[in-house]
């Protein structure tokens, strides 16, 4: 069986091949990638978010702090895309909340392989998740984030896509800044927040 893998696929390749990673396509359809550090089945969707947006994650949704040997809360996990970037700097365990069940048993299985300390949580985000214990935190999983705006201060480090305007403006009053916008979504944290305090 041969995988339509759409345009842009060949550009997604070669943008992977120019960062050290070897892509291919598997029997069962997924795609493979072995960044040298991890090893990671992703669906086709979630392999081109990978190899796209790897840069953009390096830059907006690492804190200005280390990592290293915290426990942090991954919202929006997916196949443990943003997951294996948190252990590749450090962190010492992941809880990734999945409410995708096909995303979330390849995020398993790829927590499994990779041997990282990760809980997978296959379910939507709700309050719950964030009394959990964690250091830090990214959410996003288009448009759960509203959820925030029940929460009467927010103080563990965190950042956010954002997905309407309303909930940025909430998240604005809560302290958090714009670090990157592009249409109606926003990507915002409340570092400069959490330094404060």
């Amino acid at each position: 069986m041969r995988l339509h893998l759409g345009l842009g696929w060949k550009e997604a390749k070669l943008k992977a091949m120019l960062k050290g990673w070897k892509v291919s396509v598997e029997k069962n359809g997924l795609i493979q990638i072995d960044t040298g550090h991890s090893k990671l089945d992703l669906t086709k969707r979630k392999a081109m978010i990978m190899i796209n947006q790897w840069d953009e994650w390096v830059k907006h949704y690492l804190p200005p702090f280390s990592l290293k040997g915290l426990d942090l809360l991954s919202v929006g996990a997916g196949c443990g895309e943003t997951t294996d970037l948190y252990f590749l700097m450090g962190a010492r365990s992941v809880i990734a909340v999945e409410s995708d069940d096909k995303e979330a048993t390849i995020l398993q299985y790829n927590a499994d392989r990779n041997g990282w300390n990760c809980t997978v949580l296959r379910e939507a985000l709700s309050l719950r998740h964030l009394s959990m214990p964690f250091s830090y935190a990214k959410v996003d999983c288009e448009n759960c984030e509203t959820i925030l705006e029940q929460l009467k201060t927010i103080d563990f480090p965190l950042v956010v896509e954002v997905h309407n305007t309303a909930t940025c403006l909430v998240l604005v009053q809560k302290g958090f800044m714009v670090s990157k916008s592009h249409g109606s979504t926003c990507l915002m944290n409340n570092f400069q927040e959490m330094t404060r305090k």
